[in-house]
């Protein structure tokens, strides 16, 4: 594979200049595509969903130390309720 590039490039160099320039010109648009969101410290501008769950859950914590009780998690409703086994038939 690489005598086969390296063929390529000795016989069309101006070829191989074209195909790297190109993979420069991408990899540019790629990075200002990625890190358009990020300050210059590094730091997200957006509000994902990461940075919201995080706020909230710092949230939930500040208010329940302020209260003095401990927090307890949340139960859904809608969430499946475990069943009691049942014991097999004709144990008692």
């Amino acid at each position: 594979m690489t005598e086969t590039l390296a063929r390529f490039a000795a016989r069309r160099p101006w070829s191989m200049l074209a195909a790297w320039g190109g993979a420069v010109v991408l990899a540019v648009a790629a990075m200002a595509f990625f890190f358009a969101e990020l300050d210059p410290e590094g730091h997200v501008t957006t509000q994902p969903e990461s940075v919201r769950a995080e706020e909230l859950r710092e949230a939930y914590f500040a208010q329940h130390e302020i209260e003095g009780a401990p927090p307890t998690p949340v139960e859904h409703k809608s969430a499946p309720q475990a069943r009691p086994e049942r014991e097999p038939a004709g144990v008692r």
